[in-house]
């Protein structure tokens, strides 16, 4: 993940928001509404008009998931990034759902289940096991147990959103 958006004078924040939009559609599964949603953001913080984000934006979901794919490939050239990888798009993902459990966003069990869910594309070695091992548990303890195994969720988002801050720093947190 390139950061040669900077030279746009792009802010930041929308750019990360890109970022994640491009993951959600990625390998989340989210509809191009998610797409149109940033490249109208991006618009607001001062990217150039282009006819690839213009044509995106007044895209609909019943667009041809080929155009789609050629329209994005022309936005992220135009931000001068690289297409993400399903694994780079996987670990956002995987990442803003930590964020979403250590804030209280979502409950803790919940979390962990998407994140076991989306880690299963990600090499062995990168996946977050602890999150996963947990979320395994959640079904087989009884309900009394469930407040400790929630706190051990949360630590365990925590400690993956440190790990992976070190381990992949130009990751968009």
């Amino acid at each position: 993940m390139e950061d040669s958006a900077r030279t746009l004078d792009l802010d930041p924040e929308s750019v990360r928001g890109w970022r994640h939009g491009e993951a959600r559609w990625r390998v989340g599964g989210a509809d191009v509404g998610v797409l149109r949603d940033a490249a109208t953001t991006l618009l607001g913080s001062g990217m150039p008009g282009s006819p690839a984000i213009a044509e995106l934006i007044s895209s609909s979901g019943a667009d041809d998931p080929r155009d789609v794919r050629n329209l994005v490939a022309q936005v992220i050239s135009e931000l001068g990034l690289e297409p993400l990888s399903e694994d780079e798009a996987s670990r956002i993902l995987i990442a803003e759902i930590a964020i979403r459990i250590t804030s209280g966003v979502v409950e803790p069990e919940v979390g962990a289940r998407e994140v076991w869910r989306l880690a299963s594309s990600l090499p062995i070695d990168e996946r977050p096991n602890e999150l996963i091992g947990l979320s395994s548990e959640w079904e087989e303890i009884r309900s009394e147990q469930r407040s400790k195994l929630r706190a051990e969720i949360i630590g365990a988002a925590r400690d993956l959103l440190i790990d992976w801050r070190a381990k992949f720093p130009r990751l968009p947190l």
